[in-house]
C-alpha cells in the first residue's frame, strides 16, 4: 500500500465585506451543502509519445487502457434521479447515505477520454482541447431523451462566497468540474494525489459556458481508490481549506503526528472515510426522507431511555447533578450521537486553550460504507459493532465572521478555534500505552498490511505500560526511530502496522482500525476517571506544515494539562431494540478509582463539582495509582537526553491539587510517586492517607505542601526513599505521627520552611 498526501492550492478569498458579515458553515464552502448539485466529469490522459519516456507519465495499466474511458466510468455518479429514487452509483450513494438524504451529488461525464500532449498537462489545457471538439457529448445522451443532459444542467446554483446561502438557479457559470487523470505524473497529481475542489478555472469557458470551480486527480486504475480520493478532496467544496481535513493533508495540524480517525473530510491516514458526528453537525445534516421531510428533531440527539422520544444530547457539565440515560441507535442510518464538552476547558477568546468535546456514536456496520479502510484485505481485521469515540479539539464556531468560521489555517491564524487541521483524536477501547518497539523485528516489506516498500517497526504486544492520559495507541503512535532526538519525517520506520506476539510478527495495519476499537458490553464498556482510556482532554502540539517539525515554543492555545473530572460513560445494555441500539448512561460524579492506574502528564485535580466537602479523587482499597514519567512522546524535540540511545520526549509528571480539592485514600490503597514526579497541594487542598494505606516517594520525587494545604498521614503510611523529599511551606499543615516526623527529619527528607505546622499524634 502506498501512503499518499493530497494537496490543495491556497485560495484567498477577497469578497468585499465578507470578513465582517455573518456566515454559517451549514451553507457550505465553495458549493452548497444541501439539496442537489451536479458536477461535470472529465476523464483525461497524457500522450507521452512526443516526449519519449517522459516522467510526466505513469506506466500504463490493464484496468484503464490508453485511449479509452475507464470501464467503471458510469459507476462514479448518478447523472439524474427521480424524486424519491435511491442513488445507484457509488459517490452519489455515499453522500446520500452520509447526509441521510440532505445532499444529493450527481455527475455526468463526457463520453470520450480527453488526450493532451505531455508538454501541456494543466487543467486549462484540458479545457482548451475540449474547445477544439465540434461538440461535447455526455454519457447521459446515449440513453432515453428524458435523461439526456446538456451543459446547462450543470449550472444549478449561484457562486456566492463561503458560508453564504447559495442562490438557486443558473448564474452562467458551471457549478463544478472534476478531472480524473489516467496517467498524469506531474506536480501534485500522480497515482493517488491531486488538487481538491477550488477555483482552478476562473476566466475559462467550455463551449461558451463559464467555468470556475474544479478539482483534478490522478485516478490511475480507477475504481474504489479513485472514488475515495474524490471524497477526501470534495471536502473543499463543503467544509473549507486544508485545515478542515480531519486527518492528513497540507497545512498546519493540531497534533504533532497523524491521528488515525474516521471522517468524510479525512485524507491520507484515515481509518475510514465514514462520516462522523462533527461533520454532520458542521453541515447541519439532520436527514430527510424520500418526500423531503426532516427525519429528526435535533441536530445532535438520541432517544431517551424508553426509546419513545428524541431528546437533545449536546451536553456539558450541569450546574446540578444529574444522570442521563440514552438509547443510541446506529449512527450512520439514524443520526443518533452524543456530544460532551469536556469539563474545565472554557474557551473565551483567541489565544485561550481550545475547547475539547467527546463524541459517542453507535456503529452497527449496517451501511456498506460503515467499514474501516482496506477492510477487504485478508490480513486486516474489520471493525466490530459497538460504541465508537473521538475527541474534537476546537472547530466549534459554525457562525460568525468568515475569517473565524473559515480561517485559512496559517500560523498567524493558528490560535483561532477553527484554524488548525487534524482536529479529531481517536479514543479506542484498547486504551493508551507506553509501547516497547522491537527494532530486532523491524523489516522492509512489500507484503500486504504494511506500508509497501517502507520499513515497519512492530510493537511488542506483551511489553507495554498503561498510560491512559498521555500514552499512545494503535491509532496514534510514533517514536524516534532514527535516534536523532527529533520526532519528524526523518523517522522512516512506520509504527502501528505490526505487532510481535511471542516470536512472531503479525502485520494487520492496526493503525487503520481493527476489531477492538469499539467499546462493548463484553469488553471495555466504561469511560471514567479510573479507566484506560479516560474521558479527559488530550494534549495538543501544533505541527509544522504537512506535519513537519515544529521547534517553536508551545503556544497559549495548546492544551498541555490533564484536567481530571467526574465524567462517566457506561454501556448498560446492547441490542435493546433488536437492531443494535445501545443504552448508555452519562454521569458527572464518578471520582472513585477502582482499578490500578499508572498516570503521567501535567495532571490537575479540581474540587468536587457538586459537593465541596466531598473528595474529587477517591482511591479504593487494594488499588494503586503510580505517578510516573510517560515514555510516549508528547513533544517533537527531545526534552531530556541521557545518552546516545536514550532520550525522553516527555516531561516529568506533575500532579496539582487545586484549592478545595480533596484526595482520599481508603485503607489498603497505595499512591506511588516515581521518576521525578512532583506533587503540589495548593492552599485549601486536602489529602488524607489513613492507617494501613501508603504514600510512597521514590526516584527523586517531591511532595510540596503550599501554605494553607493539608496532608494527613497515618502512622507509617508515608514512605520517603533516599533522593526524594517532602517540602512543607509556612502555613501548611502536616498531620503525622511524632516518630515519623523525627525519622524523616533525621534522614534529611523533610524540608520545613519556618513556621510550618506539623501536627503530631
Amino acid at each position: 500500500m502506498k501512503k499518499k498526501l493530497f494537496f490543495l492550492l491556497g485560495v484567498l478569498w477577497s469578497y468585499a465585506g465578507i470578513a465582517q458579515s455573518l456566515v454559517n458553515s451549514e451553507h457550505g464552502y465553495l458549493l452548497p451543502a444541501r439539496d442537489t448539485t451536479r458536477l461535470l466529469v472529465i476523464f483525461a490522459e497524457v500522450d507521452c509519445g512526443a516526449c519519449g519516456q517522459s516522467s510526466a507519465c505513469l506506466p500504463d495499466n490493464d484496468a484503464w487502457r490508453p485511449g479509452q474511458l475507464p470501464p467503471d466510468a458510469a459507476r462514479y455518479f448518478d447523472a439524474t434521479l427521480r424524486p424519491g429514487e435511491a442513488p445507484h452509483q457509488y459517490i452519489t450513494n455515499y453522500y446520500h447515505t452520509m447526509s441521510r438524504g440532505e445532499y444529493v451529488l450527481l455527475g455526468d461525464y463526457i463520453d470520450r477520454v480527453v488526450t493532451v500532449p505531455c508538454h501541456r498537462t494543466s487543467e486549462v489545457d484540458v479545457i482548451r482541447e475540449l474547445n477544439t471538439w465540434p461538440e461535447i457529448r455526455l454519457h447521459s445522451q446515449r440513453s432515453s431523451s428524458d435523461a439526456a443532459l446538456t451543459l446547462e444542467d450543470f449550472d444549478l446554483w449561484g457562486s456566492e462566497p463561503p458560508g453564504v446561502p447559495k442562490s438557486r438557479g443558473p448564474d452562467g457559470i458551471l457549478d463544478g468540474v472534476v478531472i480524473f487523470w489516467r496517467n498524469l505524473n506531474k506536480g501534485v497529481i500522480d497515482c493517488g494525489g491531486g488538487l481538491g475542489m477550488q477555483v482552478l478555472l476562473a476566466g475559462q469557458q467550455l463551449h461558451g459556458k463559464k467555468l470556475r470551480v474544479a478539482s483534478s486527480f490522478g485516478a490511475c486504475r480507477s475504481g474504489q481508490a479513485a472514488w475515495d480520493l474524490f471524497i477526501a478532496e470534495q471536502l473543499h467544496a463543503l467544509f473549507g481549506g486544508n485545515n478542515f481535513h480531519t486527518v492528513g493533508g497540507a497545512g498546519l495540524h493540531t497534533f504533532m503526528i497523524p491521528a488515525h480517525v474516521y471522517g468524510t473530510s479525512a485524507q491520507s491516514g484515515a481509518s475510514s472515510l465514514l462520516i462522523n458526528g462533527w461533520e454532520r453537525h458542521r453541515l447541519g445534516w439532520r436527514g430527510r426522507d424520500a418526500q423531503g421531510q426532516l427525519t429528526r428533531q435535533y441536530l445532535i440527539g438520541a432517544l431517551e431511555a424508553t426509546g419513545t422520544r428524541e431528546v437533545p444530547t449536546d451536553l456539558k457539565l450541569p450546574k446540578e447533578l444529574r444522570t442521563d440515560t440514552f438509547l443510541l441507535r446506529d449512527f450512520v442510518t439514524t443520526g443518533d450521537a452524543v456530544h460532551i464538552q469536556l469539563p474545565h476547558l472554557d474557551w473565551q477568546q483567541v489565544g485561550d486553550v481550545k475547547n475539547q468535546y467527546l463524541w459517542l456514536e453507535n456503529h452497527q456496520l449496517i451501511s456498506p460504507h460503515d467499514v474501516n479502510i482496506w477492510h477487504n484485505l485478508d490480513c486486516r481485521q474489520t471493525w466490530s459493532p459497538g460504541l465508537y469515540a473521538q475527541i474534537q479539539v476546537g472547530k466549534d464556531l459554525k457562525e460568525g465572521a468568515s475569517a473565524d468560521v473559515f480561517p485559512i489555517g496559517s500560523s498567524r491564524d493558528a490560535a483561532k478555534p477553527n484554524a488548525l487541521g487534524s482536529y479529531m483524536f481517536p479514543v479506542t477501547a484498547e486504551g493508551n500505552w507506553d509501547y516497547t518497539y522491537r527494532y530486532d523485528k523491524a523489516l522492509r516489506s512489500w507484503e500486504a498490511c504494511v506500508w509497501a516498500g517502507n520499513w515497519t517497526l512492530p510493537t511488542d504486544a506483551a511489553q507495554k505500560l498503561p498510560n491512559p492520559f498521555t500514552g499512545h495507541s494503535d491509532l496514534y503512535s510514533a517514536t524516534d526511530s532514527n535516534h536523532d532526538r527529533l520526532l519528524d519525517k526523518g523517522d522512516k520506520m512506520f509504527t502501528g502496522s505490526s505487532k510481535v506476539y511471542g516470536d512472531s510478527v503479525v502485520h494487520a495495519l492496526y493503525s487503520m482500525g481493527d476489531a477492538h476499537d469499539a467499546f462493548r458490553l463484553a469488553g471495555n464498556s466504561r469511560l471514567a476517571l479510573g479507566t484506560n482510556p479516560a474521558p479527559v482532554p488530550v494534549y495538543t502540539h501544533r505541527s509544522g506544515s504537512k506535519l513537519a517539525l515544529n521547534r517553536g515554543p508551545l503556544a497559549s492555545y495548546e492544551n498541555r494539562q490533564i484536567h481530571l473530572n467526574g465524567l462517566e460513560v457506561r454501556i448498560l445494555e446492547e441490542n435493546v431494540d433488536g437492531k443494535g441500539a445501545m443504552k448508555i448512561s452519562i454521569r458527572w460524579d464518578q471520582y472513585r478509582v477502582e482499578q490500578d492506574q499508572r498516570w503521567a502528564g501535567d495532571i490537575v485535580l479540581y474540587p468536587h463539582d457538586f459537593e465541596a466537602t466531598q473528595p474529587s479523587l477517591e482511591l479504593a482499597s487494594g488499588r494503586t495509582i503510580t505517578l510516573a514519567r510517560g515514555q510516549s512522546p508528547t513533544y517533537m524535540v527531545a526534552r531530556t537526553v541521557l545518552d546516545d540511545s536514550v532520550a525522553w520526549f516527555s516531561d516529568t509528571t506533575r500532579f496539582t491539587l487545586m484549592s478545595g480539592a480533596f484526595l482520599t485514600q481508603e485503607t489498603g490503597s497505595t499512591i506511588v510517586l516515581t521518576d521525578g514526579t512532583q506533587v503540589v497541594l495548593e492552599a485549601g487542598a486536602h489529602w488524607t492517607v489513613p492507617d494501613a494505606a501508603t504514600l510512597t516517594l521514590r526516584g527523586g520525587s517531591t511532595l510540596v505542601l503550599q501554605s494553607g494545604a493539608t496532608l494527613e498521614i497515618g502512622p507509617g503510611a508515608l514512605q520517603v526513599e533516599d533522593g526524594s523529599r517532602l517540602l512543607v511551606e509556612a502555613g501548611a499543615t502536616l498531620s503525622a505521627a511524632k516518630r515519623d516526623l523525627r525519622r524523616w527529619q533525621k534522614r534529611g527528607l523533610l524540608y520545613e520552611i519556618p513556621a510550618a505546622t506539623t501536627a503530631t499524634e
